[in-house]
């Protein structure tokens, strides 16, 4: 873990913020939850790639949120969630 964020504890119910919120609300719109095993952490994922980079390509999403495992394989929607989240819808 980077110093940049060993000091920080985050949480889903609205501790990461407006982007948390942002985030949570595009994998709502894009339909991303499955059986929600893994959404916690697709979420903070997706925050914190967004805080890092706030406009990503596709393969950076991917590349990214592919430390958390998706037992439904709602790959794809997890993609445009984050993609929506940045403020680029239907690529």
């Amino acid at each position: 873990m980077s110093e940049r964020f060993s000091n920080q504890l985050a949480l889903v119910a609205g501790g990461t913020g407006g982007l948390g919120r942002a985030v949570s609300v595009a994998f709502l719109e894009e339909g991303a939850y499955q059986c929600g095993y893994c959404i916690p952490g697709m979420i903070m994922n997706a925050v914190a790639l967004l805080q890092a980079k706030p406009n990503p390509s596709d393969d950076e999403i991917s590349t990214w949120m592919n430390r958390n495992l998706c037992r439904c394989c709602g790959y794809p929607k997890i993609v445009s969630a984050v993609r929506r989240a940045a403020g680029q819808p239907g690529k």
